[in-house]
Protein backbone atom coordinates (compact mmCIF):
# COMPACT_ATOMS: atom_id res chain seq x y z
CA UNK A 1 0.00 0.00 0.00
CA UNK A 2 1.23 3.54 -1.17
CA UNK A 3 1.60 5.89 1.79
CA UNK A 4 -0.01 9.24 1.93
CA UNK A 5 2.60 12.69 1.19
CA UNK A 6 1.84 14.70 4.23
CA UNK A 7 3.61 18.02 4.08
CA UNK A 8 5.30 19.57 7.34
CA UNK A 9 5.81 23.23 8.39
CA UNK A 10 8.32 24.86 6.61
CA UNK A 11 9.05 27.99 8.32
CA UNK A 12 9.93 31.09 6.49
CA UNK A 13 8.27 32.06 3.55
CA UNK A 14 5.75 34.90 4.63
CA UNK A 15 3.12 35.68 2.16
CA UNK A 16 4.75 38.88 -0.30
CA UNK A 17 1.93 41.38 -0.10
CA UNK A 18 3.05 42.83 -3.89
CA UNK A 19 3.09 39.39 -5.73
CA UNK A 20 1.03 37.31 -3.73
CA UNK A 21 -2.28 39.01 -2.90
CA UNK A 22 -4.80 39.41 -6.16
CA UNK A 23 -5.51 43.41 -6.00
CA UNK A 24 -7.79 43.32 -8.50
CA UNK A 25 -10.16 41.84 -5.87
CA UNK A 26 -10.43 45.21 -4.47
CA UNK A 27 -13.19 46.46 -7.33
CA UNK A 28 -15.31 46.94 -8.55
CA UNK A 29 -14.82 50.38 -6.96
CA UNK A 30 -17.99 52.65 -6.35
CA UNK A 31 -18.11 56.54 -5.52
CA UNK A 32 -21.25 58.01 -4.99
CA UNK A 33 -22.92 55.26 -6.62
CA UNK A 34 -21.12 55.18 -10.19
CA UNK A 35 -18.88 52.10 -10.26
CA UNK A 36 -15.08 51.36 -12.06
CA UNK A 37 -14.19 48.46 -12.35
CA UNK A 38 -11.24 46.37 -13.59
CA UNK A 39 -9.81 42.77 -13.20
CA UNK A 40 -10.92 39.20 -12.98
CA UNK A 41 -13.36 38.43 -9.72
CA UNK A 42 -16.37 37.71 -8.75
CA UNK A 43 -19.54 40.15 -9.81
CA UNK A 44 -20.69 42.55 -6.89
CA UNK A 45 -24.16 42.62 -7.39
CA UNK A 46 -24.63 45.22 -3.85
CA UNK A 47 -26.15 48.35 -4.27
CA UNK A 48 -25.05 51.89 -2.45
CA UNK A 49 -26.64 55.04 -1.29
CA UNK A 50 -25.21 58.22 -2.52
CA UNK A 51 -24.89 60.45 0.31
CA UNK A 52 -24.15 59.80 4.20
CA UNK A 53 -23.97 61.44 7.59
CA UNK A 54 -22.82 59.67 10.40
CA UNK A 55 -22.71 60.59 14.18
CA UNK A 56 -19.71 61.19 16.08
CA UNK A 57 -18.34 59.09 18.91
CA UNK A 58 -19.11 60.96 21.81
CA UNK A 59 -22.94 61.88 19.73
CA UNK A 60 -22.07 64.76 18.47
CA UNK A 61 -22.68 65.81 14.48
CA UNK A 62 -19.88 64.13 12.74
CA UNK A 63 -20.75 65.39 9.12
CA UNK A 64 -22.19 65.19 5.99
CA UNK A 65 -20.57 63.09 2.88
CA UNK A 66 -20.32 60.52 0.21
CA UNK A 67 -20.38 56.85 0.10
CA UNK A 68 -17.42 54.99 -1.44
CA UNK A 69 -17.25 51.05 -2.00
CA UNK A 70 -14.40 49.09 -2.32
CA UNK A 71 -13.18 45.19 -1.18
CA UNK A 72 -10.17 45.70 1.37
CA UNK A 73 -8.00 42.55 2.13
CA UNK A 74 -8.73 42.70 5.70
CA UNK A 75 -8.29 38.82 7.15
CA UNK A 76 -6.39 35.89 6.98
CA UNK A 77 -7.36 32.09 8.24
CA UNK A 78 -4.38 29.32 8.37
CA UNK A 79 -6.10 25.92 7.72
CA UNK A 80 -3.29 23.55 8.78
CA UNK A 81 -2.37 19.88 9.26
CA UNK A 82 0.31 20.90 11.57
CA UNK A 83 -0.75 22.38 15.05
CA UNK A 84 0.76 25.86 15.77
CA UNK A 85 2.15 25.99 12.06
CA UNK A 86 1.71 29.66 10.29
CA UNK A 87 1.74 29.38 6.96
CA UNK A 88 0.82 32.66 6.09
CA UNK A 89 3.42 34.37 8.45
CA UNK A 90 6.05 31.66 7.91
CA UNK A 91 6.06 30.23 11.89
CA UNK A 92 6.05 27.13 12.86
CA UNK A 93 5.58 27.27 17.07
CA UNK A 94 5.42 23.65 17.99
CA UNK A 95 8.95 23.22 17.05
CA UNK A 96 9.82 25.96 19.56
CA UNK A 97 8.81 23.73 22.38
CA UNK A 98 6.99 26.36 24.06
CA UNK A 99 3.58 25.31 23.16
CA UNK A 100 1.78 21.66 23.31
CA UNK A 101 0.25 20.14 20.39
CA UNK A 102 -3.27 21.62 21.11
CA UNK A 103 -7.07 19.53 21.92
CA UNK A 104 -6.21 16.86 19.42
CA UNK A 105 -2.72 17.79 17.04
CA UNK A 106 -3.33 17.82 13.61
CA UNK A 107 -5.46 16.60 10.86
CA UNK A 108 -5.70 15.67 7.30
CA UNK A 109 -8.21 14.15 4.53
CA UNK A 110 -9.00 10.58 5.48
CA UNK A 111 -9.89 9.10 2.07
CA UNK A 112 -10.90 5.70 4.11
CA UNK A 113 -13.63 7.23 5.80
CA UNK A 114 -15.94 8.65 4.19
CA UNK A 115 -13.67 11.52 3.02
CA UNK A 116 -13.85 13.07 6.29
CA UNK A 117 -11.19 16.26 7.25
CA UNK A 118 -9.84 17.60 9.54
CA UNK A 119 -7.73 20.98 10.31
CA UNK A 120 -6.92 23.73 12.77
CA UNK A 121 -7.48 27.42 12.02
CA UNK A 122 -5.55 30.45 12.91
CA UNK A 123 -7.75 33.71 12.18
CA UNK A 124 -5.25 36.93 11.62
CA UNK A 125 -6.52 40.97 11.77
CA UNK A 126 -4.84 41.76 8.97
CA UNK A 127 -5.37 45.02 7.87
CA UNK A 128 -3.01 44.87 4.44
CA UNK A 129 -3.72 48.58 3.31
CA UNK A 130 -2.80 50.26 7.05
CA UNK A 131 0.27 48.19 7.45
CA UNK A 132 1.22 49.62 4.01
CA UNK A 133 0.11 52.87 4.68
CA UNK A 134 -1.72 53.00 1.74
CA UNK A 135 -4.79 55.63 1.56
CA UNK A 136 -4.79 56.94 4.74
CA UNK A 137 -6.55 59.44 4.27
CA UNK A 138 -9.83 57.28 3.83
CA UNK A 139 -11.37 57.11 7.49
CA UNK A 140 -12.38 53.57 7.12
CA UNK A 141 -9.58 51.80 5.66
CA UNK A 142 -8.33 49.72 8.68
CA UNK A 143 -10.88 51.16 10.78
CA UNK A 144 -8.24 51.60 13.34
CA UNK A 145 -7.11 47.99 13.44
CA UNK A 146 -3.78 46.71 13.73
CA UNK A 147 -2.38 43.28 12.94
CA UNK A 148 -3.41 40.94 15.98
CA UNK A 149 -3.48 36.99 15.65
CA UNK A 150 -6.92 37.26 16.95
CA UNK A 151 -7.76 33.40 17.62
CA UNK A 152 -5.76 30.05 16.92
CA UNK A 153 -8.19 26.91 17.54
CA UNK A 154 -5.76 24.53 18.86
CA UNK A 155 -7.10 26.26 22.25
CA UNK A 156 -10.66 25.81 21.83
CA UNK A 157 -12.06 22.55 23.28
CA UNK A 158 -15.18 22.93 20.72
CA UNK A 159 -12.86 23.06 17.61
CA UNK A 160 -12.53 19.16 17.34
CA UNK A 161 -15.26 18.02 18.70
CA UNK A 162 -18.38 18.01 17.71
CA UNK A 163 -20.63 17.40 20.41
CA UNK A 164 -18.81 19.96 22.52
CA UNK A 165 -19.60 22.28 19.84
CA UNK A 166 -23.14 21.07 19.62
CA UNK A 167 -23.50 22.40 23.11
CA UNK A 168 -21.74 25.80 22.92
CA UNK A 169 -24.38 26.33 20.21
CA UNK A 170 -27.88 24.48 20.43
CA UNK A 171 -29.25 25.71 17.22
CA UNK A 172 -26.65 22.86 15.60
CA UNK A 173 -29.92 20.52 16.27
CA UNK A 174 -32.23 22.76 14.35
CA UNK A 175 -29.62 21.97 11.43
CA UNK A 176 -28.74 18.51 11.40
CA UNK A 177 -32.02 17.28 9.44
CA UNK A 178 -32.33 16.61 5.44
CA UNK A 179 -34.87 19.65 4.92
CA UNK A 180 -32.10 22.37 6.17
CA UNK A 181 -29.64 20.73 4.08
CA UNK A 182 -31.28 20.13 0.65
CA UNK A 183 -32.22 23.88 1.03
CA UNK A 184 -28.14 24.70 0.89
CA UNK A 185 -28.69 23.02 -2.69
CA UNK A 186 -30.24 26.37 -3.82
CA UNK A 187 -26.74 27.65 -2.51
CA UNK A 188 -24.46 25.72 -4.43
CA UNK A 189 -26.31 26.05 -7.87
CA UNK A 190 -26.34 30.05 -7.02
CA UNK A 191 -22.30 29.42 -6.37
CA UNK A 192 -21.71 28.09 -9.23
CA UNK A 193 -23.27 31.18 -11.08
CA UNK A 194 -20.85 33.35 -8.38
CA UNK A 195 -23.28 34.29 -6.46
CA UNK A 196 -24.72 33.31 -2.59
CA UNK A 197 -28.20 33.58 -0.72
CA UNK A 198 -27.33 35.17 2.61
CA UNK A 199 -30.63 34.05 4.20
CA UNK A 200 -29.12 30.46 3.72
CA UNK A 201 -26.60 31.68 6.46
CA UNK A 202 -25.56 28.09 7.47
CA UNK A 203 -24.92 27.05 3.87
CA UNK A 204 -21.59 27.37 2.04
CA UNK A 205 -22.35 26.03 -1.79
CA UNK A 206 -20.56 23.19 -2.73
CA UNK A 207 -18.60 23.45 0.55
CA UNK A 208 -20.91 21.69 2.57
CA UNK A 209 -22.29 23.60 5.70
CA UNK A 210 -21.19 25.87 8.81
CA UNK A 211 -22.86 22.79 11.12
CA UNK A 212 -21.05 21.47 12.90
CA UNK A 213 -19.42 24.09 14.21
CA UNK A 214 -15.92 22.46 14.01
CA UNK A 215 -12.61 21.67 11.88
CA UNK A 216 -14.22 18.83 10.62
CA UNK A 217 -15.97 18.91 6.85
CA UNK A 218 -16.89 16.31 4.15
CA UNK A 219 -15.16 16.63 0.71
CA UNK A 220 -13.54 15.01 -1.88
CA UNK A 221 -11.37 17.69 -2.80
CA UNK A 222 -8.69 18.50 -0.15
CA UNK A 223 -8.20 22.29 -1.20
CA UNK A 224 -11.91 23.12 -1.28
CA UNK A 225 -12.29 21.01 2.36
CA UNK A 226 -9.76 23.88 3.42
CA UNK A 227 -11.78 26.71 1.73
CA UNK A 228 -14.90 25.16 3.49
CA UNK A 229 -12.58 24.58 6.71
CA UNK A 230 -11.76 28.20 6.55
CA UNK A 231 -15.45 29.24 5.80
CA UNK A 232 -16.47 27.34 9.21
CA UNK A 233 -13.62 29.38 10.75
CA UNK A 234 -14.94 33.17 9.69
CA UNK A 235 -19.00 31.66 11.25
CA UNK A 236 -17.47 30.69 14.32
CA UNK A 237 -15.59 34.29 13.93
CA UNK A 238 -19.07 35.70 13.51
CA UNK A 239 -20.91 33.90 16.22
CA UNK A 240 -18.32 34.64 18.42
CA UNK A 241 -19.04 38.72 17.70
CA UNK A 242 -15.14 38.86 15.94
CA UNK A 243 -15.63 39.24 12.36
CA UNK A 244 -16.35 42.87 11.68
CA UNK A 245 -18.54 43.47 8.53
CA UNK A 246 -17.91 46.80 7.21
CA UNK A 247 -20.34 47.34 4.50
CA UNK A 248 -23.45 46.93 6.80
CA UNK A 249 -22.99 50.02 8.49
CA UNK A 250 -21.29 52.90 6.20
CA UNK A 251 -20.03 54.97 9.65
CA UNK A 252 -18.84 51.96 11.10
CA UNK A 253 -17.93 48.36 11.64
CA UNK A 254 -20.53 46.12 12.89
CA UNK A 255 -20.55 43.01 14.81
CA UNK A 256 -22.91 40.88 13.56
CA UNK A 257 -23.42 37.03 15.18
CA UNK A 258 -24.71 35.45 11.58
CA UNK A 259 -22.11 36.31 8.52
CA UNK A 260 -23.35 38.23 5.39
CA UNK A 261 -21.63 35.95 2.55
CA UNK A 262 -21.65 38.62 -0.03
CA UNK A 263 -19.64 40.52 1.73
CA UNK A 264 -16.84 38.61 1.60
CA UNK A 265 -14.23 36.73 -1.14
CA UNK A 266 -11.24 34.49 -0.23
CA UNK A 267 -7.83 33.78 -2.01
CA UNK A 268 -5.69 31.55 -1.41
CA UNK A 269 -2.35 32.97 -0.85
CA UNK A 270 -0.28 29.46 0.04
CA UNK A 271 0.76 27.29 -0.44
CA UNK A 272 0.09 28.75 -4.32
CA UNK A 273 -0.84 32.32 -4.64
CA UNK A 274 -4.55 32.43 -6.32
CA UNK A 275 -4.15 34.93 -8.88
CA UNK A 276 -8.09 35.21 -8.46
CA UNK A 277 -10.59 35.01 -5.32
CA UNK A 278 -13.56 33.43 -4.99
CA UNK A 279 -16.64 33.74 -3.62
CA UNK A 280 -17.83 31.82 -0.15
CA UNK A 281 -18.96 27.91 -1.73
CA UNK A 282 -18.09 28.60 -5.28
CA UNK A 283 -17.23 24.97 -6.35
CA UNK A 284 -13.96 23.62 -6.33
CA UNK A 285 -13.54 21.96 -10.25
CA UNK A 286 -14.01 25.58 -11.13
CA UNK A 287 -10.54 26.66 -9.26
CA UNK A 288 -9.00 24.37 -7.56
CA UNK A 289 -6.62 22.46 -10.25
CA UNK A 290 -2.96 23.34 -9.33
CA UNK A 291 -3.63 24.79 -5.87
CA UNK A 292 -2.25 21.68 -4.14
CA UNK A 293 1.29 20.40 -5.16
CA UNK A 294 2.65 17.26 -3.80
CA UNK A 295 5.00 18.16 -0.81
CA UNK A 296 3.04 21.32 0.39
CA UNK A 297 -0.77 20.39 0.44
CA UNK A 298 -1.40 20.49 3.78
CA UNK A 299 -0.99 23.65 5.71
CA UNK A 300 -2.83 26.31 3.75
CA UNK A 301 -3.44 30.67 4.44
CA UNK A 302 -6.27 32.43 2.46
CA UNK A 303 -6.58 35.67 2.91
CA UNK A 304 -10.31 37.48 3.36
CA UNK A 305 -11.36 40.20 1.29
CA UNK A 306 -14.68 42.23 2.50
CA UNK A 307 -16.83 44.24 1.36
CA UNK A 308 -16.71 48.27 2.86
CA UNK A 309 -19.06 50.78 2.28
CA UNK A 310 -17.57 53.96 3.72
CA UNK A 311 -18.69 57.43 4.44
CA UNK A 312 -15.87 60.24 3.56
CA UNK A 313 -16.78 63.36 4.82
CA UNK A 314 -16.59 66.40 2.49
CA UNK A 315 -15.30 68.48 5.13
Amino acid sequence: MSLSAHAICKPGSMINPISDIAWQCIFPIAIMGVPFDIGDHPPDYDTTDLFCDCPGKDGSYYGFGFVVDFWEPARMVDTVTDAWCFPGLGMDWQNTGQVGSGYSGGGQLRLMEENIAFQHYHYYIMPFWALLELYTDIPCIGDGETFDIAMVSEVRPDWARDMVAAELYPETSLMANEFVVLACVADAVMATAMQTINALYWCMGSWGTTYPMTGHITAQDYVEANAGIAGKAMYVQARTAMLGDRATNYCGTTYLPIWVKSHWRMQEVDPVADPQCHNIGEPGILWTAGKAPVGLMDNYSWLLFRKVKCCVPVS
